[in-house]
Parts: structure tokens; sequence; C-alpha cells
């Protein structure tokens, strides 16, 4: 695997050689060695001629063989480029070889000459270069008949007595089969080793080939996959696996993935990636005697925020039908306290009575508030600036006695903020944010406003300095009823859930213990469809 910079390099594997390709190599490969021999050779003669002036005579004939020797490889030299590559071009090079070497050992005493050796070398050669079994039997054939022919002719020359005795015809005969034997072998290891390398390409190529594949199916499927040395340090990782962890090769596992247990199979945790935190689900599986691991993990977060806000909605719906039906039940009554209150107001005056109106009327509004929430929301959208908006909502809010002078807002805005919202729920939204901020400032603080208008999102943060909220408490901070102040009715902020999912947006929340809480909202800039939402209770801020 790699990317990445991934990532472990694969190393490639050659392709192979084509085989014209091949024997032009060997034929170079052959001729240098002859080269080299023939210098030898002709060096040798040299140095006779220099310790032993008187031998130039005798070693004539060697030094002629040399010049006609290296001008046949000069011409060799010249063609092999082009021709190197034809079979007819080898056994020229072997068939001369062989009358090479019949005239060296006809030069160097015949057939008591060790030249003859050379015949095994060039049968040994033509099984190199050519394995093919015609090709084997002529240049055998070759050499037998010379090496034949140059022992019979000078045993007939020099003991004729030893030919009329047939000795001669033996040692010929033996040595032709030792050719003979010599040439089938080294042909059918020629054969056989030309098998296996053939063999051998092939299982590359298709290990490349494997490769490739294999590569091209870590690099393209969706789920994450890392691959962890014996160290615990991950080597590699897919694009899969870097688009929500980032950079983490050369990191060590633990760090990259906290929490997670060895080889246990579908845990699933949750990391901090480049940008927000991310549920994962994952698999370990060891590499055997390889050493290391694999892990392979799944995104889950978007299924399981699905879930969670499935079981919101559900509650809200509970909470909607309970709610409906304890307003409708407790409306009657409370009709004919209010109805009392006022006739005893009429002949009494008093605060005592005062605070008992005020109060019922607080407690009327609320029940009309339940009833209301047990109805459909319809968005009335309409084109509009969100900055414009806010900054009307904003000067509401510093009027309020409770809060005006304890709380400073900012708005930062960037870009053109205009989207088709509905403006009531959207004021609505706002308040509640900017209630539920100040009341986590009870001594005053800051409160910051960024817009930020993106494509085709919306963007607003509204940021607080208050006390913040425990790690614990972020799920369940937009559940109905579920508060941490103490007076809180714990409906504002999953009315806020509510409004924005309705406008087909998100919400999120970040907080830190001590420095303050965000909340993040999206906003699309058209409208659509609106996601179909459960009947929710509004009512005072968490």
């Amino acid at each position: 695997m790699d990317q990445g910079g991934e990532r472990a390099e694969r190393q490639p594997i050659e392709r192979p050689v084509a085989a014209p390709d091949r024997l032009r190599t060997r034929v170079t490969a052959y001729m240098f060695i002859r080269l080299v021999l023939v210098t030898i050779l002709f060096g040798i003669a040299i140095w006779t001629v220099l310790t032993v002036p008187q031998s130039l005579l005798s070693l004539g004939g060697i030094f002629v063989l040399a010049g006609l020797t290296f001008l046949f490889m000069g011409l060799s030299a010249a063609l092999v480029r082009r021709w190197g590559n034809r079979r007819g071009f080898v056994l020229t090079q072997l068939l001369f070889d062989a009358l090479l070497i019949t005239l060296l050992v006809k030069m160097t005493g015949g057939r008591h000459s060790i030249a003859h050796v050379f015949y095994i070398v060039n049968i040994a050669g033509a099984a190199y270069l050519v394995p093919q079994r015609l090709a084997g039997i002529v240049v055998v054939g070759a050499n037998a008949v010379a090496f034949a022919a140059t022992t019979v002719l000078d045993a007939l020359y020099f003991s004729p007595e030893a030919t009329a005795a047939g000795v001669i015809y033996v040692d010929v005969l033996m040595r032709m089969l030792g050719f003979v034997v010599i040439g089938f072998l080294t042909n059918r290891l020629a054969v056989r080793t030309q098998q296996a390398d053939a063999a051998l390409l092939r299982q590359q190529e298709t290990t490349r080939v494997l490769e490739e594949e294999h590569g091209l199916i870590v690099q393209s499927v969706l789920s994450g996959i890392l691959a962890v040395d014996p160290g615990g340090i991950i080597r590699s990782a897919n694009p899969a696996a870097l688009a929500r962890l980032g950079t983490c090769e050369g990191r060590p596992l633990s760090a990259v993935m906290p929490g997670l247990r060895r080889y246990k199979d579908g845990q699933e945790i949750v990391v901090w990636g480049p940008e927000h935190s991310l549920t994962l689900l994952c698999y370990r599986s060891p590499l055997g005697d390889v050493g290391g691991e694999v892990v392979v993990f799944e995104d889950v977060t978007e299924l399981r925020r699905y879930e969670a806000d499935r079981k919101r909605e559900e509650r809200l719906a509970g909470v909607g039908r309970v709610a409906a039906g304890i307003a409708h039940e407790i409306r009657n009554p409370l009709a004919s306290l209010s109805g009392v209150l006022q006739l005893l107001a009429e002949e009494h005056e008093g605060p005592l009575l005062e605070i008992a109106q005020r109060e019922t009327l607080r407690l009327n509004e609320l029940v009309s508030d339940f009833l209301e929430s047990a109805r459909p929301i319809e968005l009335r959208r309409q084109p509009l600036h969100v900055h414009a908006l806010l900054d009307e909502v904003v000067a509401a809010f510093n009027r309020d006695p409770r809060y005006g002078e304890l709380v400073h807002i900012v708005v930062d805005e960037e870009g053109d903020d205009e989207a088709e919202l509905d403006p009531a729920r959207l004021r609505q939204i706002f308040w509640n944010l900017l209630l539920n901020a100040a009341q986590a400032m009870p001594e005053g603080g800051l409160i910051n406003i960024a817009i930020r208008a993106l494509d085709d999102l919306i963007v607003i943060e509204v940021q607080d300095q208050g006390s913040g909220i425990a790690a614990e408490d972020l799920p369940k901070v937009f559940d109905p009823f579920y508060t941490t102040r103490q007076g809180g009715t714990g409906l504002g902020l999953a009315n806020v859930d509510r409004l924005v999912r309705l406008h087909n947006g998100r919400v999120s929340v970040r907080s830190v213990v001590g420095e303050g809480t965000s909340f993040v909202l999206e906003f699309p800039r058209r409208s659509a469809a609106p996601a179909p939402v459960q009947v929710s209770v509004p009512g005072e801020e968490s």
C-alpha cells in the first residue's frame, strides 16, 4: 500500500525481457568471453616469443590465427546490434569457434594438444546460447567431425602404426561419444533452465498484475485500511484512511486510535479527525509470520448521528403527545383559577394577588405553547439577509434588563449571507441561543457571533465564555427536558435543534469546561422540501 504519502513502498517487479533481447545479450556476453580468451592466448604467445625468440617460427601461425579472430570479432561486434537476435548469426559464431579451435589444436600438437578442451567449451556455449535440439546437434556434430578429422589426420601422418592398430579410432570414438553426452546433458540442462526462467518470468508478471490489482482495490475501497508494523507504527494507509485521519503514517497506532483494543472485532471508538470527531467501527487482523497487523475501519459517524436524531425525534414525539394531553387537561382548571383571582383582585388589592395573577398568566402562556407545539410547523421562507435579522434580535436582547448590561455581543459577518429562511423561526433560534449563552455567564461576559457565507451554505457560530459543558453531557444537550441549570426546563435547545433541522440545516456543539461553548448552525441558501420533523415542545432555554 502507498499514498500520500502511503505508505509502504511497493518494490516494482521487473518486466520480463523479450526473448530476442535476451539472445542478443547472451551473444554479446559470449563474444566478450571469447575476446578475453583469445587475448590471453595471444598474450601467452607474445610472452613465449619474448622469452624464447626462436619459438617465433613455430608460433607464427598462432599470431595469424589471432589476427583473423580479432578481425572476425570486430565484424561480429559491428553486426551484433542488428543481427544478434538471429539464430543464424549465433550459429555462425559457434561454427567459427569450432574452426578456430580446430586450427588451434592443429598448431599446438594435434591429438596431443590440450586445446581439445575448448571443444567442450564450444558445445556448452551452444547449449547456453541456443538451447534447441537441432542447433545442439549441429554444433556437437561440427565439433565432433572437426575433432575426428584433426586427430585422425594427425595420427595418419605421425603414427601410422597406431592408426593401423585401431587405437586411434577407439580414442576418437570415445571422445566423440563424450562430446555427444556432454552436448546432450548441457542442452538438456539449458532447456530446463530456459523453461524455469520462462516460468519465473510468467510468475513475476502474474505477481505484478496481482499486486497492481491489489493496489487498485486497496486504493479504491471506501473503508480505511492501515498497515501496522510489529512495533505498532503505522507503515501505510490508503486514501480513505488518510481522508479521515489525516497524515498518520509513521505515527503509533495507539496515538492515532486511542482506546483500540487488541484483536477484538467490531470495536467502536471515537477519534479526532482533521476537522471533527469521528466514530469508527474497527477490525484488527494479525499478519501471521510476516509480523504486524492490518486495521480496517468504517466511518459510522453519520450513521450514529442519524440514529441519535431518530431517537431524539421519538422522544420529541412522545413529549409532544404527553404535553398536548397534559396541557389540554390543565387549561380548563387554569382558566377557572384565573377567573377567581381576577374577582378577588377586584374586591381586595394586594401584592400577593398581583403575583398570583402574573404567575397564572405565565402558566397559561406556557400551556398555550405546549398546545401550539402539538401542531406541525409550516415554514414561511423568504429571501433575507441573516446579519440584518440578527442585528434586530441583538438589539432586542440588549434591551432585556436581565442580561443587557451583563453581556457584550459582537457580530462578525463575512460575505453575502442572503438565504431563503423563515424569519420568525430564525429569530426564535437566535433568541434561544443568546439566552442560553447569557445564562451560562451569570457574571457577564462576551458573546461572539460569526456569520460565514459559503457557496451553498450559511454557517453561523455562537460562542460564549461560560462554564462550558462536560464531554459526557454534550450528546444530550438537544434532548428535551435535559438541563444542567437550576430552574431550566431543558426545552430551548431541543427547539433550536428542531427548527434548524426543519430548515434542512444542521446544528452542532463544541465545548471546553471552564472556557466556553460554541454552537455552529449550517443552513442551505436555497429552500428545499423540508425534512419531516416530529412534534417538539418549545420553552425556556436549558
